[in-house]
């Protein structure tokens, strides 16, 4: 019996990430724990540190997003609806990406949310994971479509800008939607060698845009003569274009 139960002990694998020979989290070995929460890892860990950074900045495009949104703003508040506005969203979401860090460091898991709901929430963990898991899926499904939508929708009007004459329709967009999710698809399915390459490649652009983009605002005023806003524009003005009564809801509008 102790020489069964000796042979089984060599056989499971240690109960914390660290505890036992072998036991290397940052090197994805068969039979290494992932994490001190005891997942072992069951798939090739294709992405870095790099690549991974270049996922979050990607799919946040914090300035493309905000900057292609920026006259949505203007109207909701003018430039004090904008500067204060994104003061306001910093604060917020700084909290949500505390509270997301902790729990990251704590429970890594690839399953993310509905891993977090079922352990923090007690008793009520397999309810409000089912819900947490579903809520999250969707999610990522209509920010895809969305996302897809909206690089088709760029795509018609860089070619309307050197086509003037061209008058696009509905249909001519839902091309461009359906061409954009299939090559992102292919890229998933077929590209998965290549993909943080190219991952880290875009995140890297992108912030080297942002920096060119932020160079030519700041620097093109002065040469072309328009000149820059005014200190109150920006930080007094509140202008409501919307037609809403509600300063204070338009405010919210523009965040």
């Amino acid at each position: 019996m102790s020489d069964l139960s000796s042979e089984e002990e060599k056989k499971a694998p240690p109960a914390f990430a660290g505890e036992g020979e072998g036991a290397d989290v940052g090197n994805g070995r068969e039979g290494d724990l992932v994490n001190a929460s005891g997942h072992v890892q069951e798939l090739d860990r294709s992405f870095g540190f790099w690549s991974v950074a270049s996922v979050g900045i990607l799919a946040d495009n914090a300035w493309g997003a905000g900057g292609g949104s920026l006259v949505v703003s203007l109207y909701n508040g003018g430039g004090p609806g904008v500067m204060y506005g994104f003061i306001a969203s910093v604060i917020f979401y700084s909290t949500i990406a505390a509270s997301l860090a902790e729990l990251a460091s704590a429970l890594p898991s690839s399953a993310n949310v509905y891993h977090w709901a079922s352990v923090t929430a007690g008793r009520y963990g397999k309810v409000v994971s089912f819900y947490a898991g579903w809520w999250n899926c969707l999610a990522w499904m209509f920010g895809a479509a969305s996302s897809s939508l909206f690089a088709g929708e760029t795509v018609i009007a860089m070619y309307s800008i050197y086509h003037p004459a061209y008058q696009p329709q509905r249909w001519h967009i839902f091309i461009a939607f359906l061409g954009t999710t299939w090559m992102a698809l292919s890229l998933v399915l077929f590209g998965q060698r290549i993909l943080p390459k190219i991952t880290t490649g875009m995140g890297i652009m992108l912030l080297t845009l942002f920096f060119i983009t932020t160079l030519v605002c700041a620097i093109m005023p002065s040469q072309t003569g328009a000149g820059y806003a005014s200190n109150a524009f920006v930080w007094t003005d509140f202008q409501n274009l919307t037609g809403w009564k509600s300063s204070g809801f338009v405010f919210l509008m523009g965040i």
